[in-house]
């Protein structure tokens, strides 16, 4: 890795994050390399803190929690900043995808001896995603999972709080054009970069973040059959089935709602807007992976 230091920005509330972890983890780096320490005080300080130091070309800018961690450093790094990811949340999905280790003394070795590699980014509106967009149901467990229970038992927490949100949620009819061309409606809409969703499910089994598309999964109903058989799909691997839901590729989709939609990106809950424009913005980032 030619980048000559390295900042790293901790979530203190991630899961895997504990100060000895982390302070041992800075020492490793530190032997090699000017290595700074810097803990996040609260939602947004990761992003004003990655727009300060992505100025640095030299600077390695690096997330240390989950998936929504480097979501808000995605989210302030500059165009000339590089990314780099200390896997330390609930799903760590965005390091299992892009095969960086999961243990932080391993993931501090990636970053050393890592390369920069191009990938796209999804951009809902104003705010960018490397993960997926979730609209509307996982939104909304998303939005009402504790953090404790987080805490406690990971990514169970949201299969424990889907379970109970599930029986009184009533969806929308979402509709999503596809690159101005064609238009499908669906209960529930993913709009994917990544093939993992929600720790080992592979509802986009095709995505790539690298191929200048993203993948849209568009479930046509929420009823039990329907919701059984996608979950079969990505628990295997194979993906969704176009029987259970609309699967396309694209560059840029609109969706519209009878209701205020809501959406998470990789797993930040975002608040409901009526209309959504969703574009894919190839080679955007920037980033250290093995």
């Amino acid at each position: 890795m030619p980048l000559r230091k390295i900042a790293l920005l901790v979530n203190p509330n991630s899961r895997g994050v504990t100060r000895p972890a982390i302070e041992a983890t800075a020492a490793f780096l530190a032997e090699q390399i000017e290595t700074s320490l810097i803990w996040t005080t609260g939602p947004g300080d990761a992003t004003i803190q990655a727009a300060r130091l992505g100025v640095d070309p030299d600077t390695l800018v690096t997330a240390c929690g989950g998936d929504g961690t480097v979501n808000e450093v995605l989210n302030g790094l500059p165009p000339q900043g590089v990314l780099g990811l200390l896997p330390a949340g609930t799903a760590n999905v965005i390091a299992r995808e892009l095969g960086i280790p999961l243990t932080l003394r391993e993931a501090a070795k990636t970053l050393l001896t890592g390369v920069v590699r191009p990938f796209d980014t999804g951009r809902w509106n104003d705010r960018r995603f490397f993960m997926v967009a979730g609209c509307e149901f996982d939104a909304h467990v998303a939005a009402s999972v504790p953090r404790l229970p987080k805490q406690w038992l990971g990514q169970y927490a949201y299969h424990l709080e889907s379970l109970r949100r599930y029986p009184f949620y009533q969806p929308p009819a979402i509709r999503v054009e596809i690159d101005g061309k064609e238009t499908v409606v669906g209960a529930f809409v993913l709009i994917a970069n990544l093939r993992r969703y929600g720790g080992g499910l592979f509802f986009a089994s095709g995505a790539r973040p690298d191929d200048g598309l993203l993948d849209l999964v568009a479930f046509r109903k929420l009823s039990p059959p329907f919701v059984l058989k996608g979950l079969l799909g990505a628990w295997t691997r194979r993906g969704v089935g176009t029987d259970v839901a609309h699967r396309r590729r694209g560059r840029e989709f609109v969706l519209r709602a009878p209701r205020p939609i809501r959406a998470q990106l990789d797993g930040e809950v975002l608040a409901p807007v009526s209309e959504a424009h969703v574009t894919v913005e190839p080679a955007s980032l920037r980033m250290v992976a093995p």
